[in-house]
């Protein structure tokens, strides 16, 4: 098996792997679901929960981005649900983690995207500083 550290979230889930530490971990969660027009096939993902509490966990910038679109459908199918919205801080990251995430998160997908952008018009860092300021 790859290090765990060489997966990617998808292929975490579900699995049970030996730790350096001596003990075996495991990941609970059943299915992880990354990429575009992930709510298309959300409900035919959540059907064998149906009747099951369901949690939404989602960053601020992720709910606003999409999250409140789930929260909308699960909502309607499942009656018991509830949502927990975090910030950098809630999750106990300090301002300069939060900060160094921002700059290398456009390094995450083989993709050009946003963050590359503005790393192009040479404005990365500034845009970092910004969004941090807003959450510390």
């Amino acid at each position: 098996m790859e290090s765990i550290v060489q997966l990617n979230s998808e292929e975490m889930a579900g699995m049970n792997f030996q730790c350096s530490c001596g003990q075996v971990h495991g990941v609970d969660i059943k299915k992880v679901k990354i990429g575009n027009d992930v709510l298309t096939d959300l409900m035919s993902s959540l059907t064998p929960f149906q009747g099951k509490k369901i949690l939404l966990v989602a960053d601020s910038n992720t709910y606003w981005v999409n999250g409140k679109n789930v929260e909308e459908v699960v909502s309607k199918t499942f009656s018991k649900s509830a949502g927990i919205l975090l910030t950098p801080k809630d999750l106990h990251l300090d301002r300069d983690s939060f900060r160094l995430s921002l700059i290398v998160a456009k390094d995450v997908r083989q993709r050009y995207g946003v963050l590359q952008l503005l790393e192009d018009m040479g404005i990365l860092e500034e845009t970092a500083d910004m969004i941090t300021d807003i959450y510390y």
